[in-house]
């Protein structure tokens, strides 16, 4: 019988000392998540509230309405871009031309220049392209473009830039000729 009343008391102690082992877990465990819990919620209390939100709107507007007392002139701290858009240098309008005939001027174009050498009904007899430049000031650039007979004593040379989007020339310029 006393072997029963060690082993009752045994138990009894063993189940007392699981029971405040686990009373003293659960006690450390709600008081380290409870930082965690107020961490959640001042994350919520980061967000503006709306007077605060009121009060930046305010402030905007306030920024919005001093205007200077006076605007500046046109232009003034802007970069100007000299020479925009192709001109002819050589040859001249109405010169005689022969294949091949050396075309040169100045280009400030975006897309590079397309040459054509034309006939008085519009029938292309020569094509090149050529690079151009596009900055604050033109670019010269002299181009040889060989063309092929023309029944018509006339004709044209254009230069263009075409679109990089549609190939539509943006900036051209045409010079009559003679063949």
């Amino acid at each position: 019988m006393n072997n029963l009343k060690i082993g009752i008391l045994v138990s009894i102690i063993t189940i007392l000392a699981l029971g405040g082992f686990y009373y003293f877990y659960s006690k450390n465990a709600a008081t380290t998540q409870k930082p965690k819990l107020e961490q959640a919620q001042g994350t919520k209390s980061n967000f503006p509230s709306a007077t605060a939100s009121a009060a930046l709107v305010e402030k905007k507007q306030e920024a919005q309405t001093n205007f200077p007392a006076s605007q500046p002139e046109t232009g003034v701290g802007q970069t100007q871009t000299e020479g925009v858009g192709i001109q002819i240098e050589s040859p001249a309008s109405g010169a005689q031309i022969t294949s091949p005939a050396t075309i040169s001027g100045t280009a400030n174009v975006p897309n590079g220049i397309v040459i054509k050498v034309e006939d008085a009904n519009g029938q292309i007899l020569g094509v090149r392209k050529a690079e151009a430049c596009f900055g604050y000031n033109a670019c010269p650039f002299s181009v040889s473009v060989v063309f092929s007979n023309s029944n018509t004593p006339e004709g044209q040379i254009t230069i263009y830039s075409p679109s990089l989007s549609t190939g539509v020339p943006e900036s051209s310029q045409s010079l009559p000729v003679t063949f």
